[in-house]
């Protein structure tokens, strides 16, 4: 999280971008597979809430350290990813089909038939990917 606040910081534009738009962004994950109870909140807006906090606490903002803001945000806020059920054990399949599809064309053995087959599986899997992943989110 310190990184993406580091980032925000150097590039302002980021600033008033949501959190798990900058998080998916910044690093590269699915935002629909992100969860935090600060979703609705900016950056700057966290920052914010964070200089409040310390304020609270009795902090000098003139003498309180960017690092020490960030700790608060890292210590107040959190993201978490999780991936629908099936989806991992769906994309290891699909890994395993494309490398058998892989093997099967370089082996030098034609058959249209097993070469359909493994097409057509591949192309099931990867629809069952992309269910999984609208139907949950």
């Amino acid at each position: 999280m310190k990184a993406l606040l580091e980032f925000a910081v150097e590039n302002k534009k980021i600033l008033n971008t949501k959190l798990l738009v900058a998080y998916s962004d910044f690093y590269k994950k699915e935002q629909r597979w992100l969860t935090s109870v600060h979703s609705e909140k900016t950056i700057q807006e966290l920052i914010d809430d964070a200089c409040d906090t310390l304020e609270e606490q009795g902090h000098d903002l003139s003498e309180t350290t960017i690092d020490v803001v960030f700790d608060e945000i890292h210590a107040s806020v959190s993201v978490a990813f999780s991936v629908p059920v099936g989806y991992t054990a769906l994309n290891e399949a699909r890994e395993e089909i494309e490398a058998t599809l892989l093997d099967f064309r370089m082996s030098g053995i034609t058959s249209p038939e097993i070469e359909k087959k493994l097409s057509t599986t591949l192309y099931e899997i990867e629809i069952q990917m992309k269910n999984i992943s609208n139907d949950q989110y």
